[in-house]
């Protein structure tokens, strides 16, 4: 059995970054375009950009940085505070799942042994 955990960032009690907002930048790492990564994350274009709009302006800082495109069309990559905050992001992430899953077993264990 594991423990299933949720981590968002909020400001002022509104989201700002959550999962699918990291999945969409770690998208945006991978392949180099918001359409694609979108696409590959599971969400509209608009709902894409949305979401980066939202967190880039609660956050008071860019996200991504796009280039327009040529006949091949543009790209975006993630400027230095994206990258920041997807790290930050992924290993809070990780140590609250870490966390859960070892004090629920420590729990477990501590009512099995006590009946």
């Amino acid at each position: 059995m594991n423990v299933r955990t949720k981590v968002w960032f909020t400001i002022d009690s509104r989201y700002a970054f959550g999962v699918g907002l990291a999945r969409l930048l770690q998208n945006i790492e991978r392949y180099g375009t918001l359409s694609r990564s979108a696409r590959e994350t599971g969400m509209s274009y608009r709902h894409a950009w949305n979401l980066i709009e939202n967190a880039e302006s609660h956050l008071r800082k860019r996200l991504i940085v796009k280039y327009q495109g040529g006949v091949g069309g543009g790209r975006s990559e993630l400027s230095p505070n994206g990258r920041c905050l997807l790290k930050a992001f992924r290993h809070l992430n990780q140590d609250v799942a870490r966390y859960a899953n070892s004090r629920f077993s420590e729990l477990i264990e501590k009512e099995t042994n006590h009946e």
